[in-house]
């Protein structure tokens, strides 16, 4: 049976302590906003779903083309107010949330969750 060695060796591509306390410290900051934008909108979507807001999320998300695509629809056909996070939007109006919905074939979050 062969055995099998490993070579390491050092170069100068070898990450030091400095470097690699720079990147996990970017890092940290990173994740942190990320909590801090979840949580801002987690926090906002209760305080609208308690004014009579409806929730709508969009499972899949493929691509920026469809990304664009609701951009422009939600421009020419809500009428009440409306806000987005990624694939999450809540809308003021319930006829808007439906609209939505039905033009997007997403689930409507509200109906599903009291059920």
């Amino acid at each position: 049976m062969k055995k099998h060695t490993t070579n390491y060796s050092f170069s100068r591509n070898t990450p030091t302590p400095q470097l690699e306390d720079t990147i996990t410290a970017l890092r940290s900051k990173e994740i942190s906003r990320e909590i801090d934008t979840e949580m801002a909108w987690f926090l906002s979507v209760t305080t609208f779903r308690d004014r009579g807001w409806h929730m709508a999320n969009i499972d899949n998300l493929q691509n920026k083309e469809t990304d664009s695509d609701i951009e422009q629809w939600i421009t020419k056909n809500i009428k009440g107010e409306y806000r987005r996070n990624g694939k999450h939007f809540i809308f003021e109006q319930r006829k808007d949330a439906n609209w939505f919905i039905l033009r997007w074939g997403l689930r409507d979050t509200n109906e599903t969750e009291t059920k």
